[in-house]
């Protein structure tokens, strides 16, 4: 790469890596190695690809857009407004819902024609650490809220609570489990959002996904 990484994500299909650098430049390159080029300027939110379109990548651009692009052509059309402070991006299982997360509030964009956008907000006093919607099924959106020295993860419902901060989720692939990265407390935490309520954890480390 042509400076420091701050982020990469693969493609759906694995035929292409997606990746940020620290002089804010976005950048695309095959999963071959080659053709790597630059995409666009954008902010350091991570980027995310839409599922179903392999090729088809969302990130925000440096005058505070959300942006959707097919990688290997020019078409780009702007999907709306991202929240100030706008850090990571995730996409619904179908394609047609997209959240921008800022410590204040979650932007959701739908995709679908209706060019409906609904916000999620924090509250006084409290700030979102991470969300991300599940990978399956109906679209629903598990995310961190911290508040008073705690953290809850809302997805439905509550389905913990916790003292230590939580910077960082990740479903697994079926959608049955909810990774948590209770960095602080050196711990991961895994939590059964699907069937019989349960609990796990791990010694600490940096949470960057599940294996498909």
């Amino acid at each position: 790469a042509p400076a420091a990484v701050g982020a990469a994500r693969w493609s759906p299909d694995g035929f292409r890596v997606a990746y940020a650098t620290a002089d804010g430049m976005l950048r695309v390159v095959a999963g071959d190695g080659s053709g790597d080029r630059p995409l666009a300027a954008a902010l350091p939110a991570v980027p995310a690809w839409r599922p179903g379109r392999p090729h088809t990548l969302a990130y925000v651009s440096r005058d505070g857009r959300v942006v959707v692009r097919d990688v290997d052509g020019p078409a780009a059309r702007e999907a709306g407004r991202s929240p100030g402070g706008t850090r990571a991006l995730s996409w619904s299982a179908g394609g047609w819902r997209l959240a921008a997360l800022s410590p204040d509030r979650i932007r959701v964009l739908r995709m679908d024609g209706r060019r409906r956008t609904t916000t999620l907000r924090a509250g006084r006093g409290a700030r979102f650490t991470a969300a991300a919607y599940a990978p399956a099924g109906p679209p629903l959106l598990a995310r961190v809220r911290r508040s008073r020295g705690r953290s809850t993860v809302i997805a439905g419902g509550q389905v913990f609570s916790t003292r230590s901060r939580i910077p960082g989720l990740a479903w697994s692939v079926d959608g049955r489990w909810l990774m948590l990265d209770a960095r602080d407390a050196g711990q991961l935490i895994a939590v059964r959002v699907a069937g019989a309520p349960r609990i796990l954890s791990y010694p600490g480390g940096r949470l960057d996904g599940w294996s498909p």
